[in-house]
């Protein structure tokens, strides 16, 4: 089976994500030799398990040691850096958690429901997935999302949140079928929010 470039589809989800939610009207298109590798003080904690991120403010159980980048997106509002962390456990799975700051001033005067509609809305868009299954979610009081879709190809189960002016995003994205939901469940249950 051909190998998936998730990392192009995530690139174009996160932007589809900003433009969206930006009310960004032009077409952009992201490419790879814009993606730079991201600095991040992270670690795994190995009694715990869990990969830490200081500059990301997250810990998670990824299966193994993710890759992270990043890339700076131009938008109406200035440059907005986002931060990927995937890992690919196999040729037709991964696992990804993506963070980017919007401006504080836009936040303030945006409504929380329309941007995390747009931010679904654009991953669909550049998937041409369609949604199984979406509920209204809280994190800590924090809004968000959690939905299924898929396309003819890709599967992904997704959760986006809404933490003051930063939008995390989890995913795990197959090839073909679903992931199961243990191990859904097992990857989205263990993402903590790390204290400021």
């Amino acid at each position: 089976m051909k190998k998936i470039n998730f990392f192009v589809i995530a690139i174009l989800f996160f932007g589809s994500f900003l433009f969206v939610s930006c009310n960004e009207t032009s077409e952009t298109e992201a490419t790879t030799d814009e993606i730079t590798e991201a600095e991040d003080n992270s670690t795994i904690n190995n009694e715990a398990d869990k990969y830490h991120s200081v500059d990301g403010k997250f810990k998670v159980n990824f299966t193994g040691t993710p890759t992270i980048s990043n890339e700076k997106v131009p938008t109406e509002v200035g440059d907005i850096e986002m931060f990927m962390f995937m890992y690919e456990k196999s040729l037709t799975e991964i696992e990804m958690i993506a963070y980017s700051d919007y401006p504080s001033a836009i936040v303030a005067v945006s409504d929380k429901d329309e941007m995390l509609n747009g931010a679904k809305e654009g991953a669909l868009s550049n998937l041409g997935a369609v949604i199984k299954e979406e509920k209204q979610i809280t994190y800590k009081g924090h809004k968000g999302i959690e939905f299924k879709a898929n396309s003819s190809q890709y599967y992904v189960n997704y959760k986006i949140f809404l933490v003051n002016n930063r939008l995390y995003q989890i995913a795990l994205m197959r090839d073909g079928s679903y992931a199961t939901q243990s191990n859904v469940d097992k990857f989205f249950n263990s993402f903590e929010l790390l204290e400021n």
